[in-house]
């Protein structure tokens, strides 16, 4: 059981803050936009005699990718590349999130060549024989500029 005189102070009010009691974890849920957390749930828990542990629910949408999300665009769009669940979206890829960036999501044909997507080339197309094939690659006999005028 949780011994009653534990306390920690979290720098929120109980009316703006939800929190669930178990033997081994406190469980804080923030409202969106949370005070002084940066995540809406904060789970702490603690094994007896040893130290607390925090775990860091992440915020689908908020263009900070961490934890479980595949991708963070900074939206709750699906069919931009990254779902309204943070899934990456077949075909695309999405690159450059972190705890302070939002990914961008890229796909063959879009006309973004973003570096480490593996693509080649990107000809707003994916037809293949002008250059650059279906698959952004550079096709045999062709140059492609970087950055089409």
């Amino acid at each position: 059981h949780i011994p009653r005189t534990a306390c920690a102070r979290i720098g929120v009010t109980a009316a703006r803050a939800s929190l669930w009691l178990s033997e081994t974890s406190i469980r804080v849920r923030m409202p969106a936009g949370g005070d002084q957390l940066a995540v809406p749930v904060v789970t702490i828990a603690r094994e007896v005699g040893a130290a607390p542990q925090f775990q860091y629910d992440p915020i689908c949408g908020d263009g900070k990718r961490w934890g479980r999300e595949q991708c963070d665009d900074g939206n709750k769009q699906n069919g931009d590349g990254c779902t309204a669940n943070c899934i990456t979206e077949v075909p695309y890829t999405c690159l450059g999130g972190n705890g302070t960036h939002p990914d961008r999501c890229t796909r063959c044909g879009d006309g973004f060549k973003i570096g480490g997507s593996g693509e080649q080339c990107d000809d707003f197309n994916t037809v293949s024989g002008d250059g650059c094939s279906s698959s952004c690659t550079v096709e045999p006999t062709f140059v492609c500029n970087p950055h089409p005028a």
